[in-house]
């Protein structure tokens, strides 16, 4: 017992960058063999979640929306069950280290899927009968690994008795918390403020079930196979949270499906993430590993996904409540894309620089890309593909009227996620309204925000594309067969899901006024960003070229915050410690 008489202290916040268990061998993935990890380190590893300090990384997801239906004894007993299950099966939620583990079996089963893929494709037999049963059978082993997660609403967290109307834990004797204000009064009311009515935003208007449904939790599972994961869902899972010790059930349309769509990429290789417009996602992410950290050359400005950025940003602290220490917030929310408009919206955007600056149909189409967005599908930053344009001193003339040395200030981007917007003042190397600098202006000094404040503002994001009926492929083979694709319009999308300490500082500051801003990250911007609030501007310029106002090509479909709780606050099924 701790000198206060409660349950034992949470383990203290480990130093950043969390250590590599094989420091030499080097890959994009923390390596597991978890026992050689230093021991306090892995005992915060076992009390928080998985999914959080690395993305699961898994091709399937399910969101299970649920609701708990029995007395607060059953409740308490399925949040005790999903991370202890009686009978010593493996957990509904994982924790981080047992997310390393699961990594290292993808680690030694990787080179015999590359062995397997090229096989396939060459037809050159690698194996012997007896070393293809073995190599089978590490590839089973690793691709039907399920990692779980578990978020708790407001309204679950008032069944339980851990909030009141007023948004404050009900007082007891030992300890008491006060719930950040966005939490207690919930994503959608913000959504309604009035800085967005003033502009007729109407955020909130196509809300659709199940954030239209009563719930109290959500349930994230996710694997590398589909059939594997919808088995262990309708035959495993639904039964044991229905089970009369549990008495959980699944709302109206609780069950949501997320599948990623990757770039292309050589045998043996996983493609790039993409969200539905196309575009490589995941690449500025909080990476919290040593291995996954750039490797910075002299000279090259820092990268910004992670500098700075630590614990305290994304996990309660016992500092502030010991009871929730370990806890994160989240904050989830449904996007629909459409991605017909936002294609059309991009030829109009080619015919506008060939017409009003020559600039040749190749060339245009290339410049297109990067334009809303920051980054082109690929992931270069616009400034990169600049550089490399064949021709771009020409067309840099064309756009600005200067040489290509002048615009653009600082290094020429050798990763996509070393270099910075320090030089670039006036907006000719990224515009200011372009959704990656206003997410992460990256610079020293914007505002009020020096570079820690606005490194510290970044989330944990975790989110994936969801397209049902697989729209989005088949238009990308349409392509491939010189046919005319055909982009959706509705359908398909983005399950946006960011992990944090801060919702007011970091998810509300970001999407609520840093997006929204038409003044941010400088007065040159002159639109909100033009994939969250599309429709909303008016006429824009890159250089000489003056675009049509950006249309609505984003809905948002539902959303909501949540809690996701400690492993050690699970496994107490919520009681005080």
């Amino acid at each position: 017992m701790s000198s206060t008489g409660l349950a034992p202290s949470f383990p203290a916040f480990p130093g950043l960058p969390l250590p590599d268990p094989d420091p030499n061998r080097r890959n994009p993935l923390p390596t597991a063999g978890i026992g050689s990890i230093p021991p306090e380190t892995r005992r915060f590893f076992d009390a928080v979640q998985g999914n959080i300090l690395k993305g699961h990384g898994r091709d399937h997801q399910r969101l299970i929306f649920f609701r708990f239906a029995g007395n607060e004894g059953q409740s308490r007993q399925l949040l005790s069950d999903a991370v202890n299950p009686p009978d010593g099966s493996t957990p509904w939620v994982t924790t981080a280290s047992a997310q390393t583990t699961q990594t290292e079996n993808w680690i030694q089963a990787r080179p015999f899927i590359e062995l397997f893929e090229r096989e396939e494709l060459f037809g050159e037999v690698r194996f012997t009968d007896e070393e293809r049963k073995k190599a089978k059978k590490i590839i089973l082993k690793a691709t039907t690994q399920v990692i779980g997660g578990l978020m708790l609403s407001k309204a679950g967290l008032a069944k339980l008795g851990f909030i009141d109307g007023e948004g404050r834990v009900p007082p007891f004797s030992d300890f008491s918390y006060n719930w950040p204000e966005p939490f207690s009064r919930g994503l959608k009311v913000g959504l309604e403020g009035d800085k967005f009515a003033q502009r007729k935003a109407d955020l909130t208007k196509d809300w659709s079930a199940p954030f239209t449904e009563d719930f109290d939790g959500v349930f994230l599972l996710a694997c590398a196979d589909k059939k594997t994961l919808d088995d262990k869902l309708d035959k495993e899972f639904i039964p044991w949270l229905e089970h009369a010790s549990h008495r959980g059930e699944k709302v109206t349309d609780g069950r949501q499906e997320c599948t990623t769509w990757r770039t292309s990429a050589a045998a043996g290789e996983r493609g790039r993430p993409r969200e539905a417009f196309g575009f490589a996602d995941g690449i500025s992410v909080t990476r919290f590993f040593d291995t996954e950290r750039d490797d910075v050359r002299p000279g090259d400005p820092e990268p910004w996904e992670w500098i700075d950025l630590a614990m305290e940003d994304v996990f309660i602290g016992e500092d502030q409540s010991q009871a929730f220490a370990g806890g994160s917030f989240v904050a989830l929310l449904k996007f629909e894309q459409d991605v017909a408009r936002f294609r059309a919206y991009e030829d109009s955007m080619v015919e506008a620089m060939m017409e009003q600056a020559t600039i040749d149909e190749t060339h245009a189409r290339v410049l297109a890309e990067p334009l809303l967005a920051g980054r082109n599908r690929a992931g270069d930053p616009l400034k990169t593909v600049l550089f490399n344009l064949p021709g771009a001193p020409e067309v840099v003339r064309k756009l600005f009227g200067l040489e290509l040395n002048v615009p653009f200030g600082g290094a020429f981007p050798p990763e996509l996620n070393i270099f910075d917007f320090k030089n670039d003042g006036a907006g000719k190397g990224c515009p200011f309204h372009a959704h990656i600098r206003k997410m992460n202006p990256r610079v020293d000094q914007v505002r009020s925000f020096d570079k820690k404040g606005i490194i510290g503002a970044q989330l944990v994001r975790r989110g994936m594309a969801y397209d049902p009926a697989g729209l989005l492929p088949a238009a990308e083979a349409a392509i491939a067969n010189h046919q005319a694709p055909v982009w959706p319009s509705t359908g398909v999308g983005l399950m946006f899901m960011a992990f944090m300490r801060d919702l007011s500082g970091q998810f509300e500051l970001l999407h609520n006024s840093w997006a929204w801003d038409t003044s941010f990250p400088s007065s040159g911007a002159g639109q909100s960003d033009p994939l969250l609030f599309g429709g909303l501007g008016g006429k824009w310029k890159f250089g000489r070229v003056t675009f049509d106002p950006v249309p609505a090509v984003v809905k948002r479909l539902g959303g909501t915050y949540l809690f996701a709780p400690s492993i050690l606050w699970l496994a107490r099924g919520g009681r005080r410690p």
